[in-house]
């Protein structure tokens, strides 16, 4: 899933309500939408039973989606693969 995509959801539901983000999440017809609404159904949980927090007082007082790490390996087996199909054959170090 990109982080564009899921930002713009993360967008909407940032500052809101426990029970106004279930709402919104719930309806909105992007993928990602299910994702975070497992994530915020597991925060809910954890707050509730590790400190006794109510959920009907809960809030999103921060959501932030960063980007993941970047397959290096990947990129160097197509790079191999593509010098090989031009005739042109170096031993890449990662």
């Amino acid at each position: 899933m990109s982080v564009f995509k899921s930002r713009r959801v993360i967008d909407q539901i940032r500052g809101r309500s426990y029970e106004e983000t279930l709402m919104i999440l719930e309806l909105m017809p992007y993928r990602a939408s299910y994702p975070i609404l497992k994530l915020v159904y597991s925060a809910a949980a954890n707050a509730s039973n590790n400190m006794g927090l109510n959920e009907a007082n809960l809030f999103i007082s921060k959501a932030e989606v960063n980007g993941g790490a970047i397959d290096r390996i990947s990129f160097v087996r197509t790079h191999v693969a593509t010098q090989e199909e031009h005739g042109n054959v170096q031993t890449l170090l990662a």
